[in-house]
């Protein structure tokens, strides 16, 4: 039986704890900056959010306190600070919600969900195009006579949209529903796409040859599970598939990584906690799986987007029930690597009641991040908007940016780690693992030079 003198395991104590520390000092989720509410006395939700190019933000969702009756589309505009402009909303006397919401090219709007006010009778997806106040330029409704909903819109390269969802009224019977129109809502083909069961998209992007990689969730196909699709330009079909394992999993978002890769997030019962975890998985331009990972404590998470930033890693924004608080829901937001491990998580929000729904990254890698709160505002669930500082652990510097941190010199770098020539040396991950060189991906690192730890180095791509 092999042992260890005192010597290497005080050196193996020592690192791991000089690891820790500074893992917990470089790895700091970013801080809160502001919060906002918006709504009246009734119920408000947001559930979509872009940034305008004017440097504010249009908020998509829907609303009880305000409109024609029942609940109506709610679209607000705000500046940079949050700091509301105009609200406005949309529908008749019976049900509205809108559910995802882009800015156009002519800086307008366009607002997608359903309708019970207007079409069939029954619910149609209902797609509303603004000017850049929020005035009406016309409305749409699509469906047939049973039930049909979209979640998802993106904007296309020919100036038309996209629109994902669900229908009751063709297909099998509750099946993904595509619609692709042109610029001005006229229809130029739906699809649908699902088995004999439950099959509903939740996220649609177009591709980079035209097509669409499409994301929700089906009952169909053996287990039920995080469901993909992927497209031509006519929306004909050229693979499906089913991620996840034995329980039920789900797919609440998709983004296009680049050319050859993609990534969904969402909710996941497979893996992790029975109550549900965060589910993630990174996946090729086949749809073969890159890799899986789900994220979570001892109760329920929920992931919506994921977002590729800037160093090359993905921040997942949700809520959780396991971290924060014992009162309620709370945002839940964790930086990982290209790997899918984790940098740092963050919980804001604490001790209230809080979801998120949509998030994007800004050019200062802040987070603004929209939901809802039942813990302020004016009653009921409110519109909540959350803008956090800068994540100063995305950083772009090239190699040679040095600082000396409590003795040991920090180096941020990109490409090839370079190394001391004739010197005896290793490099260790911040759990104290040896990595080898010319292995090393994305992450903070330490290097031991003749037996002692002399530097950290941050790989940022």
């Amino acid at each position: 039986m092999k042992t260890i003198c005192t010597k290497t395991l005080i050196h193996i104590c020592s690192f791991l704890l000089l690891a820790s520390y500074f893992s917990l000092i470089y790895a700091q989720a970013p801080d809160t900056l502001w919060t906002r509410t918006y709504g009246g006395s009734g119920h408000d939700m947001g559930y979509s959010i872009q940034q305008t190019v004017d440097g504010g933000f249009i908020i998509g969702g829907w609303t009880r306190s305000f409109g024609a009756g029942g609940s109506d589309m709610y679209l607000i505009k705000v500046d940079v600070d949050g700091i509301m402009e105009w609200e406005k909303t949309y529908g008749g006397i019976d049900d509205e919600t809108g559910w995802s919401v882009i800015q156009t090219a002519d800086h307008g709007y366009a607002i997608a969900g359903h309708t019970y006010s207007f079409g069939s009778g029954n619910a149609d997806v209902y797609l509303v195009r603004t000017d850049t106040s929020g005035d009406t330029l016309w409305t749409r409704t699509y469906g047939g006579a049973v039930g049909d909903y979209s979640y998802s819109i993106c904007k296309t390269l020919d100036n038309g949209f996209a629109l994902a969802g669900m229908s009751s009224s063709f297909g099998q019977g509750n099946d993904v529903y595509i619609i692709k129109t042109d610029s001005l809502g006229n229809r130029i083909w739906e699809k649908t796409y699902g088995g004999p069961l439950f099959d509903i998209a939740y996220s649609i992007c177009e591709t980079y040859d035209g097509g669409y990689i499409i994301a929700g969730y089906s009952s169909s196909f053996g287990n039920a599970g995080a469901y993909v699709i992927r497209t031509d330009s006519q929306g004909d079909s050229l693979w499906t598939r089913l991620y996840g394992g034995s329980m039920s999993d789900l797919a609440s978002h998709v983004e296009p990584i680049n050319d050859t890769s993609y990534i969904i997030s969402g909710y996941t019962e497979s893996f992790g906690a029975f109550n549900g975890d965060f589910l993630l998985v990174k996946f090729n331009d086949n749809g073969d799986t890159i890799w899986t990972r789900n994220y979570g404590g001892e109760f329920t998470e929920w992931a919506y987007p994921v977002k590729q930033t800037t160093d090359n890693c993905y921040t997942i924004a949700g809520w959780t029930d396991s971290y924060g608080g014992t009162y309620g829901s709370n945002i839940y937001l964790i930086k990982l690597d290209e790997w899918g491990d984790s940098v740092w998580t963050g919980v804001y929000a604490k001790d209230s009641n809080e979801a998120v729904f949509d998030m994007q990254i800004m050019s200062d890698r802040s987070y603004i991040i929209v939901g809802s709160t039942n813990s302020c505002g004016a009653g009921g669930d409110d519109v909540y908007l959350l803008k956090t500082a800068p994540d100063t652990l995305g950083i772009d510097e090239d190699r040679g940016t040095d600082t000396n941190n409590n003795g040991l010199w920090t180096t941020i770098f990109s490409g090839p780690l370079l190394l001391p020539e004739g010197k005896n040396y290793r490099v260790f991950d911040i759990t104290g693992r040896v990595v080898l060189p010319d292995k090393i991906k994305p992450g903070i690192y330490f290097i031991e030079v003749d037996g002692r730890i002399t530097q950290k180095v941050v790989k940022v791509r």
